[in-house]
């Protein structure tokens, strides 16, 4: 009895073995990272970047598994005010309790929970985004691809900055009228661009 219970958990091991074995591991490799973001006001808008400090992600033949990022907020950047003046004092703003708080909050993090193939191709990723401490579901559709030694994705998102309690002359805390052309649209733009570190 002792002998056929042996054998059945070798058989067992040995079928669920080639599947374990195609999922990988990678790192995520930071200086190929970013992630872009966009914001509208009633008078314009800005766009800017956030750098990646860290992360992984756990990839079956080109379908992702599991995954989490770390995003350095003190990284916060502005693409496009050429004065470096106003692009200084953009930043510093957005670096402030006004919007992210960096000083507290100096990290945000998005943990992948579900992951599905969708039609087209893409595979619809939902997960924890936390920002400020606050933890809210987000789901965006990425394009994976396979290059040499990794992967790299790349999907976009719209985010209502309310959910994580960003207040800063926003409509779903202050009145519009009142606010007037300070009005600052609470949906925020997000590209994702994430590169794996190449394995040999």
């Amino acid at each position: 009895m002792i002998l056929r219970l042996v054998c059945f958990f070798f058989i067992l091991s040995f079928h669920l073995s080639p599947s374990e074995a195609q999922e990988q591991q990678f790192s995520i490799n930071p200086s190929e990272s970013v992630v872009i973001w966009t914001g509208k006001k009633l008078t314009g808008q800005h766009t800017g970047a956030l750098l990646v400090q860290e992360g992984t992600v756990t990839v079956d033949e080109g379908r992702i598994v599991s995954g989490s990022f770390v995003m350095n907020m003190a990284s916060i950047s502005n693409r496009d005010i050429e004065s470096q003046q106003y692009r200084t004092k953009l930043e510093n703003h957005l670096k402030s309790d006004d919007f992210f708080n960096v000083s507290q909050f100096p990290t945000a993090r998005f943990e992948i929970k579900k992951v599905v193939e969708e039609q087209n191709g893409e595979q619809r990723l939902t997960g924890d985004l936390t920002v400020k401490n606050i933890t809210h579901s987000i789901s965006f559709p990425v394009k994976v691809e396979k290059n040499e030694g990794g992967y790299s994705a790349r999907g976009k998102v719209i985010l209502n900055r309310a959910r994580w309690d960003i207040k800063y002359n926003s409509g779903s805390f202050f009145d519009p009228n009142v606010l007037g052309d300070k009005l600052i649209y609470d949906d925020i733009e997000i590209e994702v661009e994430m590169t794996t570190e190449k394995q040999t």
